[in-house]
């Protein structure tokens, strides 16, 4: 199933946290979002949990140059960490930080039993998603937004950089 352009709906609230990664700022959503693609099978949707804690799109450092974390095309890497996260599963109770050496749940019990309360309400679980798809969902979630900005950026151009680049710097984070 390859994701094709649908809808995205939910909050775009985000607050920035004192911590990095790999020298970029951490971000935790503070409300779930929620991104619908179309297949064989009927609707399929990646939701987002609010709490996520993201940097959004991992790309080279080159290309981060020209396209910094938080330009228009990172609210389309939600659903794209999210998946990488949990190896495209959306199972969030695989969720884990390290504090102080530790692995830690990156979710409370209760906020895992709401997630799975809203999947569940949306028709979920669905089946998961592959590294490809999730890239691919970045580009086409980029499209959607780009179709909603009077600018119409992000660019044909810059979707099609940040794509690949995301293919190329996301390797290594696939389920981290």
């Amino acid at each position: 199933m390859t994701p094709t352009p649908a809808r995205m709906t939910g909050g775009w609230d985000f607050r920035i946290i004192n911590q990095s990664r790999n020298g970029l700022e951490l971000v935790r959503t503070l409300q779930p979002l929620v991104w619908g693609v179309e297949g064989p099978e009927g609707p399929t949707f990646v939701v987002v949990p609010a709490m996520f804690v993201t940097d959004f799109a991992s790309m080279p450092r080159i290309v981060r140059r020209r396209y910094p974390s938080f330009g228009p095309w990172a609210r389309a890497a939600l659903p794209h960490d999210w998946n990488y996260l949990t190896r495209g599963t959306q199972d969030i109770s695989l969720c884990e930080v390290i504090v102080k050496g530790e692995r830690m749940p990156m979710f409370s019990a209760e906020e895992v039993d709401d997630y799975h309360q809203l999947v569940r309400e949306m028709g979920g679980p669905w089946p998961a998603f592959t590294r490809a798809q999730a890239d691919d969902m970045m580009r086409d979630a980029m499209i959607v937004i780009a179709n909603d900005r009077e600018d119409g950026q992000p660019s044909r151009f810059d979707r099609g950089l940040i794509h690949r680049a995301v293919r190329m710097g996301g390797a290594n984070g696939w389920g981290r």
